[in-house]
C-alpha cells in the first residue's frame, strides 16, 4: 500500500478504520494531522483498493474490530499495543531491499518510495 500510495510508512501506521474509504465512489483513505499538521485524500488505486478491502475482511474475521481502531493492528508486544510501530515495517522491508551495487553503502528504506511520489524532494 506504501508503494502504490506514496504514503509516509507513519502515516500508514497510523491510519483508523475511519480513514480507510474503500466504499465511497472513488475510494481513498484520509490522511489527517500528518507532517506540518496537515490533512490530505490519497485516492487509492483499483488494484489496491481490492486488496485493502480483502485485508480488512480477513481483519473484520479476525475480531479487530473489537479491539482496537488501528487499520493495521499489530499483536507483536501482546494486547497492549495493537498497532505497528516504524520498527514492524521499517526492518523487513529495508533487508529485503540489500544491494551490492550501491556505492554509497547505503541501504535502501521504505522512505525512499515517499521520496519518488513527492517528485524527488524530500517530503
Amino acid at each position: 500500500m506504501i508503494a502504490s500510495t506514496g504514503l509516509r510508512a507513519g502515516e500508514a501506521l497510523r491510519l483508523t478504520v475511519n480513514d480507510v474509504r474503500l466504499d465511497a465512489d472513488f475510494p481513498h483513505l484520509e490522511v489527517l494531522r500528518t507532517k506540518f499538521r496537515k490533512s490530505r485524500l490519497v485516492p487509492s488505486h483499483s488494484t489496491t483498493t481490492d486488496k485493502l478491502r480483502l485485508y480488512a475482511a480477513e481483519r473484520k474475521r479476525l475480531h479487530y474490530d473489537g479491539l482496537t481502531n488501528a487499520f493495521f493492528p499489530s499483536e507483536q508486544g501482546g494486547f497492549s499495543r495493537l498497532r505497528f510501530c516504524m520498527e514492524d515495517i521499517r526492518y523487513p522491508y529495508e533487508n529485503r531491499l540489500e544491494s551490492d551495487d550501491d556505492e554509497s553503502h547505503q541501504r535502501p528504506c521504505s522512505h525512499g518510495l515517499r521520496t519518488t511520489f513527492a517528485g524527488g524532494a524530500h517530503a
